[in-house]
């Protein structure tokens, strides 16, 4: 697939993808311990990368031929691209991939026995992983407490919208009830003049 990729691209003529294919297949060949192969795709990715100005994999391949630089125990070789691309990093502020130059630095060290070095970088590692944890947890913190305080408002929200809701129900009921009140005593009133009327009648009568 890999192949058949970057044989497209290159008919196609697009440098960007061209690039971008040579350093998957440079990953995949690595992961099956295909250094020598690896270490070849990252190197043209490499190439057309800074040709075009593709910075992200022309950084990318730099570390990834360090790393196969290591596993071949060229510490030298792979100080200098660790090196290059922990400078990438500092300029992007990656802390997690910063985390991991770190370590690996720190196992070049350990392998040419210089281990002041070694520990220095192990040190930066875990100062630099502790850091990426605390803006994690600072992170996770921020977004509970953004949450909570949602929460509250859409709550107080909820209990104003039901108090003015009771309030109307209450007016309402305060209306009807009046209202009834004073339906019931206008017939009361009615039945009392319908009375009035009869007895004034039957008076009329008797006087007759």
């Amino acid at each position: 697939y890999l192949d058949e990729a970057l044989k497209l691209n290159q008919e196609m003529k697009i440098d960007y993808n061209i690039a971008l294919s040579y350093n998957q297949k440079g990953v995949t060949l690595a992961c099956l311990g295909d250094y020598d192969a690896a270490m070849d795709n990252y190197k043209n990715a490499y190439e057309i990368a800074q040709s075009i100005g593709y910075t992200t994999i022309e950084k990318e391949a730099i570390s990834q031929m360090g790393e196969i630089y290591l596993v071949k125990k060229d510490y030298r070789k792979a100080i200098e691209n660790f090196n290059v691309f922990l400078e990438y990093l500092k300029s992007t502020k990656s802390s997690l991939k910063i985390t991991e130059v770190y370590a690996n630095l720190s196992q070049c060290y350990v392998g040419l026995g210089e281990y002041k070095k070694a520990y220095e970088f192990a040190n930066l590692a875990d100062v630099a992983k502790d850091s990426l944890l605390n803006a994690e947890n600072s992170s996770r913190i921020l977004e509970l407490q953004t949450k909570y305080e949602t929460l509250s408002k859409e709550n107080k929200i909820n209990e104003q919208l039901n108090q003015i809701s009771n309030q109307k129900l209450f007016i309402w009921g305060s209306v009807a009830v009046l209202a009834l009140a004073f339906l019931f005593a206008y017939i009361i009133f009615r039945r009392y003049q319908y009375r009035q009327r009869i007895q004034t009648l039957e008076t009329q009568k008797l006087i007759e």
